[in-house]
């Protein structure tokens, strides 16, 4: 087999994402390099075609591979010597992964010299699966203290992460809480930093007996979901001297199907800085993005393992398809990865 490959985004401090650099670094300068996956059955997932650019008439092919040689390309996506993407899941500021689902996957793309500009997140898109077996929730959302809930008073609850005008970064939480045993609504509670995000209507989701959002009250129980599936929030101001953030948030794809309880996409749109010089990858297949003395933590590779990677097929030197021999596989993020330094 060959060499590893990359991945796209960035994540936090070493420290704080507990992989450590190994002490055999490599520096590269604007070229050519090799990403490489320190453990047999981890493999780094490529695709044919970038995320961003499939339709349902124009689907991807996945490939993957323990190593190989990569540069960024022209547009500044991360690619191997066959035009492949490298793939990896987007991270919170804090280097959390709020989903390691396949679907969540992105190309890695660094913009190198670019525009240095920040933008406030407007829009938060939560695709979530939320428990089918929940029991109902009698008081729903009760505070205990700053910041805090009674544990009973939700059902899950999930964090993810926005940006001010200032590209500062804030804790997003969503609590859910199912309101009734016989029915399949539920309740969003929504903490910006601690402060309670006030919506402009309502915040209901119901469900329809296939686990998708009933719109319009189409199964005819009374309960109508909220917006579309669309929230949208009164403004909200910080101590930062950021202007205020006026935020909506999209649970339109959310589902209610399985007992399993899952972000399966989250995406914002919010940049807290677009230029860098440089850019990490760390051991654990985390990607740190540099300017200025500043960082910024984007996302994790996505990874790969095989149930019998030994019956993997190979398709050119050091890629591979899956099987059905292969048997099972999951994707998921970590890994023991050589780690890189890239500046241009």
């Amino acid at each position: 087999m060959q060499k590893g490959i990359w991945a796209a985004a960035i994540c936090l401090s070493l420290c704080a994402c507990g992989g450590g650099d190994s002490s055999n670094v490599t520096n590269v300068e604007g070229t050519a390099f090799e990403l490489i996956s320190h453990r047999d059955d981890d493999y780094f997932t490529l695709t044919d075609i970038a995320p961003s650019e499939q339709t349902p008439n124009n689907v991807a092919t996945l490939y993957y591979t323990n190593s190989i040689s990569v540069r960024f390309d022209d547009d500044g996506y991360l690619r191997t010597p066959q035009n492949y993407y490298v793939l990896s899941v987007p991270a919170n500021a804090d280097g959390s992964v709020p989903s390691q689902a396949l679907a969540s996957a992105k190309a890695v793309r660094v913009d190198f010299g670019g525009e240095s500009i920040v933008e406030a997140t407007s829009r938060v898109t939560a695709q979530f699966s939320l428990p089918v077996d929940s029991s109902a929730i009698d008081v729903p959302f009760v505070d205990v203290d700053f910041c805090e809930l009674e544990t009973d008073s939700f059902s899950v609850t999930d964090k993810v992460y926005v940006y001010d005008s200032l590209g500062e970064s804030h804790s997003l939480n969503l609590f859910f809480a199912k309101t009734a045993d016989d029915t399949t609504s539920w309740e969003v509670k929504a903490l910006i930093d601690c402060m309670e995000l006030t919506p402009l209507e309502g915040q209901v989701l119901d469900f329809n007996e296939a686990g998708e959002l009933d719109i319009g009250d189409a199964d005819g129980d009374g309960i109508v979901t909220s917006g579309d599936g669309t929230i949208e929030y009164a403004g909200v101001s910080f101590e930062t001297g950021a202007d205020e953030l006026l935020l909506t948030i999209d649970y339109s794809e959310t589902i209610s199907r399985f007992v399993v309880f899952e972000l399966l996409n989250f995406e914002q749109n919010g940049v807290a800085l677009r230029q860098y010089d440089s850019m990490e990858i760390k051991s654990n297949g985390l990607i740190q993005l540099n300017h200025n003395g500043a960082h910024r933590y984007v996302s994790r590779l996505l990874m790969a393992d095989f149930e019998y990677s030994e019956h993997l097929a190979e398709v050119s030197e050091g890629i591979w398809m899956r099987t059905e021999d292969s048997g099972n596989f999951s994707h998921s993020v970590g890994g023991e990865i050589q780690p890189v330094t890239y500046s241009e």
